[in-house]
């Protein structure tokens, strides 16, 4: 019922709403191919102004797994000012319904956990590589890519001041601040096309 209502947000916007980029009017067609793994939240109506978050992510990626509690962090701080989430496990990963929902790595995260099946989704969207995030106000995407800066490069570990980039475009979203659409390129596993 939760994720129907979800469905129906969304679809309604698509009706209303067409733009460039990716959008939610491009993934509408797509919303059939999720499954929904783990409900944890209920969040209210979508309206023209709803933040939603999508993270690509895969439980057994190294890197995936070391942004967990930044994952956790960011959630419980914005999700308490509206922002809503959602965990996309790509199909491609090959895992069964059962193995997902016994991995202890996603209840730790304890967000809406959603498997693409056939990839629809992530192909829409573009994601390439877990964990790789999508920001949408309403129905305009304004940011994709890193979490933070935490790998630089595939097993290369910053271990200068991190750039928080999710967090400082949620930050900037919801303060009403003038932002621009600001993507990084994704570090991490590589999401198989196939």
């Amino acid at each position: 019922m939760l994720f129907s209502k979800f469905l129906t947000s969304l679809f309604l916007v698509c009706l209303l709403w067409g733009f460039s980029n990716q959008s939610i009017a491009q993934l509408t067609p797509l919303y059939p191919s999720l499954k929904v793994i783990n409900q944890v939240s209920i969040y209210p109506s979508y309206t023209d102004s709803t933040v939603q978050v999508f993270l690509f992510y895969s439980p057994d990626c190294p890197i995936c797994k070391a942004f967990v509690p930044y994952i956790r962090q960011i959630k419980q701080q914005f999700e308490r000012q509206g922002v809503q989430f959602a965990l996309i496990l790509p199909q491609s990963l090959r895992y069964k319904l059962s193995e997902i929902r016994k991995h202890e790595v996603l209840d730790s995260i304890a967000m809406n956990t959603y498997l693409d099946k056939k990839n629809k989704m992530t192909q829409a969207l573009g994601a390439i590589i877990t964990p790789q995030v999508f920001v949408f106000v309403g129905p305009q995407q304004v940011y994709s890519g890193l979490i933070n800066d935490l790998y630089y490069a595939v097993g290369q570990v910053n271990h200068q001041k991190l750039k928080h980039f999710l967090h400082n475009n949620l930050h900037k979203v919801l303060s009403r601040q003038n932002y621009k659409i600001q993507n990084t390129n994704p570090v991490g596993c590589l999401i198989s096309s196939w």
